[in-house]
């Protein structure tokens, strides 16, 4: 999902809100990838095969990182330690998503609408 662009933003609380709540949302999403793509190599770079495939392959790393999380014992300091280099890191796909993504389709400028009316009913308090 795109951002709505800035300079719309700024008279318009709600897309603000919605851009908020995005931004949010991705970092939660690159916080994760990044933790799993350190582990599995296969995901640093384009995987060479079918969707169906590519389904499965994600579904058992994601099955195969849970169980290594439980695993393990992590302690705060080398979570923050992981966060610090991985923001660090270059974005390897984020070139890759940005030539793919040239617009919105309307169905998605449809759905980035109804999220925007959501997050507008539902406001949470920002940090």
């Amino acid at each position: 999902m795109r951002p709505f662009p800035e300079k719309t933003t700024t008279k318009d609380d709600a897309k603000d809100n919605y851009n908020y709540r995005l931004s949010r949302a991705r970092m939660v999403v690159e916080c994760s990838f990044g933790s799993i793509s350190s582990k599995f190599r296969i995901l640093q770079k384009p995987i060479e095969t079918n969707v169906e495939n590519a389904v499965y392959i994600v579904k058992a790393i994601t099955l195969l990182h849970n169980i290594m999380y439980d695993l393990e014992s992590i302690n705060d300091t080398e979570v923050r330690l992981f966060q610090d280099s991985y923001r660090n890191t270059p974005r390897i796909l984020q070139n890759d998503f940005q030539k793919r993504l040239n617009a919105s389709s309307r169905a998605a400028t449809q759905v980035k609408e109804n999220f925007k009316l959501y997050f507008e009913q539902h406001p949470i308090q920002r940090m």
